[in-house]
């Protein structure tokens, strides 16, 4: 009877810590970089998928759980990407994120993929996420 009630809350606590899990990450995909750039800050690859629309902060954490490398692109590698993206699959016709904050702590500049406007926007609004790799040289 010990050992039944013991495995019963084993599996208990491995089904709460997976739908924990689930709660507070976002589902990763698996990423195959589709082109690569140059900008001039170096070469960049580009994740093959949107991660969804987030927050600025869980967009960047999104991106680094991707993998070694893995993160938001700059406002140049964005507007690169913004004008090369029928060469690259599926966009969205909304605001992108990038890594660079705006001109106050609690914005972030964005990239509309509808009109190719860059603006900075709330951290805490929700915009879509593409990640970038950065390639040495």
């Amino acid at each position: 009877m010990k050992k039944n009630c013991l495995l019963f809350i084993i599996i208990c606590l491995l089904m709460a810590n997976n739908s924990n899990a689930s709660l507070f990450h976002y589902p990763i995909p698996k990423y195959s970089p589709t082109i690569i750039y140059k900008t001039s800050q170096g070469q960049f690859e580009v994740g093959d998928k949107d991660l969804g629309t987030m927050n600025w902060l869980d967009a960047r954490k999104a991106c680094m759980e991707i993998g070694k490398g893995w993160r938001l692109p700059t406002k140049e590698e964005l507007n690169l990407i913004y004008f090369n993206k029928n060469k690259m699959g599926v966009f969205v016709k909304d605001n992108y994120w990038t890594d660079e904050e705006g001109y106050s702590f609690d914005v972030a500049w964005c990239q509309n993929f509808d009109t190719g406007e860059q603006n900075s926007f709330p951290k805490i609004n929700k915009n879509q996420t593409r990640p970038v790799r950065s390639i040495n040289q």
